[in-house]
């Protein structure tokens, strides 16, 4: 008689995405990234991106491979930026109602592709990320195990992004398109929020907000059916940064620019803030990281310096004596913020940066609302850095406390575990 213990079989679980995770260089590929690692120990994780890596550099993380057992990429197509395709591709979400980006992953060839992988396959557990591909819940769901659940993980909300788009456009005919664009995402957000047996958000407020969504489409809008799983850094990335050297005067921003508030926020600091600093700080300098946009020109004044897309923001950030959020519209939680902190440089900040991170004002950031105020902020720490090192020690204990990828992590695996595999009758009828 064998008394040896069983071997256990690990359950299955399949992630779609729209992004390739890796490497993990903004908010929502880290989000992906940091899902996939938690659940690595615990599942047998099959990984589906809609699109391929962009970058095949070594960036400081494993690779997922380390974690996923099987990735699969389908290279979905994305338009041209020219004045006639996007008019096309206008007509065509008009056509379907549907909001950018989803128009890029819904379509038949896209879902006929994830089908055929798909064909064969039994997962006890499948996430699919982000409200973009929401819709591809009746193909998860025939992938399923008897006893299988599906979670829809919202990096934001995307009716209430698009809207803020709108409301903060001074250009009438987009401010109108994302007005309609936030009216579509609201329908599917409607339409498919309730199909799925669990949903994860990144704050207390977006949660809030989807119980809202529950009650307008008739669903009730259940506690045990929503889990704020916040966005987390990974805090040893970030042991290799200086702590309180000798630094020249660099002021910091990082964000792709082909995400709309991101843009806004260059062209506040490029044209109202920095300007004002170089009046007292001649050698200031303002150093723009991320993705470029090369259909939106840049604006451009003296010490202004954009690096494009790059694969390891710490020498930036090494060299950097704050981090600057100017950010006025957007939705979910940002990691610039939590990168700020994890790396313990000041950061300056808009109430709206730091939205749902529960931080304090002048506490874990400096406060920031108007032009005013970061000047301020900005001389401040330039003319007596060592008035900051308590805030920036405070930042560095709160995100440590309550943002580490390994708390988050832990988190996943308790919210998973409390689940029951046995779902729900709630789902209407397609």
């Amino acid at each position: 008689m064998n008394c040896g213990k069983k071997h256990q079989v690990k359950p299955t679980a399949l992630i779609i995405a729209p992004d390739y995770p890796y490497p993990p260089s903004e908010g929502g590929l880290l989000r992906v990234y940091h899902l996939i690692a938690s659940l690595g120990d615990t599942y047998t994780v099959d990984l589906l991106t809609l699109s391929g890596p962009t970058s095949s550099t070594p960036f400081g993380y494993p690779p997922l491979d380390r974690w996923c057992q099987r990735i699969d990429v389908i290279p979905a197509i994305f338009p041209k930026k020219d004045l006639w395709t996007q008019f096309r591709r206008i007509a065509y979400c008009v056509r379907h109602r549907l909001s950018p980006r989803s128009d890029v992953y819904v379509n038949d060839n896209i879902m006929r592709q994830v089908v055929t992988i798909l064909a064969g396959r039994s997962y006890d557990l499948a996430i699919l990320e982000h409200s973009w591909i929401a819709n591809y819940y009746p193909l998860v769901q025939n992938a399923l195990s008897a006893s299988g659940i599906t979670i829809l993980d919202l990096h934001n909300i995307e009716s209430d992004l698009k809207n803020e788009f709108a409301t903060h456009s001074d250009n009438f005919p987009r401010s109108w398109v994302n007005h309609m664009f936030s009216r579509f995402s609201i329908q599917q957000e409607r339409r498919w929020l309730p199909m799925f047996d669990h949903l994860f958000t990144t704050s207390d407020k977006d949660k809030q907000r989807i119980k809202t969504i529950l009650y307008e489409s008739e669903q009730a809008p259940l506690n045990s059916r929503i889990s704020v799983i916040p966005n987390s850094i990974d805090i040893e990335f970030y042991k290799s940064v200086r702590q309180r050297s000798e630094q020249r005067k660099l002021l910091l921003f990082c964000g792709g620019l082909d995400f709309p508030p991101n843009r806004t926020a260059v062209e506040l600091l490029v044209h109202h803030i920095f300007p004002q600093v170089r009046t007292t700080h001649k050698d200031c300098e303002l150093m723009i990281v991320g993705k470029d946009d090369h259909h939106w020109i840049k604006p451009q004044s003296d010490g202004v310096t954009f690096t494009g897309f790059i694969d390891d923001i710490r020498p930036y950030i090494n060299d950097a004596s704050m981090i600057l959020a100017p950010i006025l519209n957007g939705s979910g939680t940002r990691f610039k913020v939590l990168e700020a902190w994890a790396a313990r440089r000041p950061l300056i900040a808009t109430a709206k940066a730091v939205e749902g991170l529960n931080a304090t004002a002048m506490t874990h950031f400096w406060l920031a609302n108007t032009t005013s105020d970061f000047v301020e902020g900005i001389n401040q720490i330039l003319f007596a850095p060592e008035q900051t090192y308590q805030m920036v020690d405070a930042a560095y204990r709160f995100v440590n406390e309550h943002y580490n990828a390994r708390i988050i992590g832990e988190k996943v695996r308790k919210t998973l575990a409390a689940l029951s595999h046995k779902p729900e009758h709630h789902t209407p009828s397609i």
